[in-house]
């Protein structure tokens, strides 16, 4: 162990969170990362939503590492994330990835008082090897709507990317740089990366409030010379 000055600190890869209903563009956003990029897709939404996808790798998994997917994930995230050659991982999607984790907890464990630690666990480790990666990571979640009481008392309710159990939700969320609602309003889509009392979004990377798909992964510097070339 060592201190570091925190102008030496190196910042690792951004981490991005997209989620919204189905249909409106989560998994084609990522088209926009730029670099070689592997796809590792959890439930079966690719059909005619990657034709455009340019340098990247979909990993389809077989059965037996879907039924450990427990086990299989942090060795699949070890084996390519750490990999020189490739810039980006896409996790597609998570809500349904932690239904999966959660059956297989279910399965084996034998009281149900250990199988929410165990979730728990999980996403968190999860989260923390993501970022260890230092590569581009975007992950894709279905949206729920969830009541909240804010600091006076008052009732919320709010959208938010679909991990149902509270603490996992919150220890995976918060390792992200990123977390964004994207809708599709008359073919228009756009990200809201800012928080208000409707929908949970966070951006740290910078002052944006929202974006569009193919910006999302651009900085403000780039989109603005790119506007003004236009």
């Amino acid at each position: 162990m060592a201190f570091i000055n925190a102008k030496d600190y190196i910042t690792k890869g951004d981490m991005y969170l997209v989620y919204g209903e189905g249909g409106t563009g989560k998994t084609t956003t990522a088209s926009y990362i730029p670099g070689n990029k592997i796809l590792l897709p959890f439930d079966m939404s690719l059909n005619h939503v990657i034709e455009d996808f340019n340098d990247t790798q979909i990993y389809e998994m077989n059965s037996d590492e879907k039924r450990t997917l427990n086990v299989f994930l942090p060795k699949f995230i070890k084996s390519y994330g750490f990999n020189e050659k490739v810039d980006a991982l896409i996790l597609d999607n998570v809500s349904f990835l932690y239904s999966e984790i959660l059956e297989i907890y279910s399965k084996s464990s034998k009281s149900n008082y250990d199988i929410y630690p165990l979730l728990q666990s999980f996403f968190a480790e999860l989260a923390n090897l993501l970022r260890e990666t230092g590569k581009t990571i975007y992950v894709t979640a279905w949206e729920s709507i969830i009541d909240e009481t804010d600091p006076v008392g008052g009732k919320l309710t709010r959208f938010m990317p679909s991990i149902k159990n509270e603490i996992a939700r919150n220890s995976f969320l918060g390792l992200f740089d990123v977390v964004g609602r994207i809708t599709n309003v008359k073919g228009k889509r756009s990200i809201q990366l800012a928080s208000d009392q409707q929908t949970y979004a966070k951006n740290r990377l910078d002052k944006r409030l929202e974006a569009l798909p193919e910006n999302l992964f651009k900085t403000v510097k780039e989109e603005k010379t790119e506007e003004k070339a236009s």
